[in-house]
């Protein structure tokens, strides 16, 4: 389908989403410079060094819809506490900046997506970019991302090969289709081991993690200073839930 009439779209199902003035004004700010991609540069958990970028929203996971997830939506069998769902219930132009992400993803070629992640990593000055993440929300939907991601990664890496990709995934069915990404790119299992396995474990004590972190792969809930999820060790990140 062309960009311009999915993005179009797009703008009508905010207007029936959002009939609050107030909400659609908010929403609608989203489709400024819709041509360039759509990303986050850093957050204050994440760390300013990094370039944010998402498959789709959490409302759509593809792991929530094939019920792969136990945080999903409760709607659709989920306990409700994924951690993204947040932004999109509290802010309509959250949902919005992640649906246009997807329509990004869908419709643009890897040569795009990756050139356009080039520009966005020359033009940085102030505090350089050395990771994107992918999926704060969102996951894989199937063979077609893994691959297209292989391409954007290679072609980011060829550029900038310091430059490392990461993210994590519950879609245990595509465990060996990740395994064919460049080494740039790190996915972290959510409960199973693909270059890394991400568990959450509600029985790790705050106060024990530092201590913890000396002899364990125990997250600190600082990614700005961590680098446990980044590469590939393929070892158990430990977590507590949040």
């Amino acid at each position: 389908m062309n960009f311009e009439l999915k993005i179009n779209e797009l703008k009508e199902k905010v207007g029936k989403q959002f009939p609050e003035a107030n909400k659609y004004k908010l929403a609608m700010t989203t489709f400024k410079k819709i041509n360039k991609l759509k990303v986050s540069l850093g957050n204050k958990k994440i760390g300013k060094d990094t370039i944010i970028f998402n498959l789709g929203p959490a409302k759509e996971c593809p792991s929530a819809l094939l019920d792969m997830c136990e945080l999903a939506p409760k709607e659709l069998g989920g306990n409700g506490k994924c951690y993204a769902l947040k932004a999109e219930r509290m802010y309509p132009n959250s949902w919005v900046f992640r649906r246009i992400q997807r329509i990004q993803w869908q419709l643009w070629t890897a040569e795009k997506i990756a050139a356009d992640m080039i520009t966005i990593i020359k033009t940085r000055r102030s505090n350089p970019i050395k990771f994107i993440r992918l999926n704060e929300s969102g996951d894989f939907s199937n063979f077609e991302d893994i691959k297209k991601l292989g391409i954007i990664a290679r072609l980011v890496g060829e550029a900038y090969p310091k430059i490392k990709f990461y993210t994590y995934s519950h879609r245990k069915d595509l465990r060996t289709k990740f395994l064919t990404l460049p080494g740039n790119v790190t996915i972290n299992g959510s409960g199973f081991m693909i270059h890394n396995e991400y568990h959450i474990n509600s029985e790790i004590p705050y106060e024990l993690k530092p201590e913890l972190a000396r002899d364990q792969m125990v997250c600190l809930d600082d990614c700005s200073t961590c680098n446990l999820c980044k590469v590939q060790h393929g070892q158990e990140i430990l977590q507590t839930i949040h």
